[in-house]
């Protein structure tokens, strides 16, 4: 539509904006939101179920486990992604690049990376709680391991950053030696120098999901919008991007996003990660928020 306006944020700067304005909303529709946040907007009833007159056409063709499982659903998984470590070539030497070319997550709190290391901070960054979460999850850490692992972790990192896309952004830049964050394809010639890896034995995703916002009256650009968000034209632009799609048979786009097989991601619980968001950032924030690296 002519009159479309986007608002980007940082997914935990966009849900709190979305809770702000719950009596008055602005928004049409919420897109590209983690379904974490998604669950929590449909919890506080901000979202319009996707029944009768608002059900889109290509709601069959999304897979099964990329929607909100009630019924109608609220909101429709699109695309995901799982964290990287980006590695500068040139910044960290081969001998030390070994260590991290396994994708150990282990590797990381080698002292030789004091300093090296960025990473999104979960309080603004859906990647960041993402990071956070699945380790909590994760089974070979448990959550008393997880946050002794980062405690570890906290001291090789230089800072965190506000959007999950920051760090390897940094990486590419040389302005430093390993980051943790989401993938990013890029032309820009710096990528060339950037090693990608998928952490092992595993790590917490996230999904990319749209919505409408619950609202008197639902407009029909809105209605367009998500029509067309869901549609196959769309699944072919996430494919540039995202390593995952909601629509069976699509595969990534370009090759720097390939190489996510599944079995580099635990069995994420979206609906735990909601519940426990405020503790578990709450938890962080008193960590290491507060404390020098």
């Amino acid at each position: 539509p002519a009159n479309l306006l986007i608002v980007r944020r940082s997914t935990e700067e966009l849900i709190r904006k979305l809770l702000a304005e719950k009596d008055d909303p602005r928004a049409d529709v919420v897109w590209m939101v983690a379904a974490t946040g998604m669950i929590r907007l449909r919890t506080e009833g901000l979202l319009e179920p996707l029944a009768g007159l608002y059900e889109p056409e290509g709601l069959a063709k999304i897979e099964p486990g990329w929607r909100d499982p009630t019924l109608p659903p609220e909101w429709l998984g699109l695309s995901g992604w799982a964290p990287v470590l980006c590695v500068n070539r040139n910044l960290v030497p081969e001998q030390e690049r070994a260590l991290l070319e396994s994708g150990s997550w282990d590797a990381l709190t080698d002292r030789r990376f004091r300093g090296q290391i960025v990473m999104p901070s979960p309080y603004t960054s859906g990647t960041g709680y993402m990071v956070v979460s699945g380790l909590v999850q994760m089974q070979a850490y448990g959550e008393p391991d997880a946050w002794a692992y980062m405690d570890r972790l906290h001291e090789n990192v230089a800072w965190y950053t506000s959007s999950g896309a920051e760090p390897c952004r940094l990486v590419a830049a040389g302005q430093v030696g390993i980051g943790i964050g989401a993938n990013i394809c890029s032309s820009d010639p710096r990528f060339q120098g950037v090693l990608l890896v998928y952490p092992a034995p595993g790590a917490g995703w996230e999904m990319d999901a749209v919505a409408l916002v619950r609202k008197d009256r639902i407009d029909q650009g809105a209605l367009d919008f998500l029509a067309w968000a869901i549609g196959e034209q769309a699944m072919g632009e996430y494919a540039t991007f995202r390593p995952m799609l909601a629509y069976d048979g699509f595969q990534p786009a370009q090759p720097c996003i390939a190489g996510l097989q599944g079995g580099e991601m635990i069995p994420d619980r979206f609906f735990w990660a909601s519940a426990n968001l405020e503790r578990v950032i709450e938890k962080w924030q008193i960590r290491y928020d507060s404390l020098p690296r």
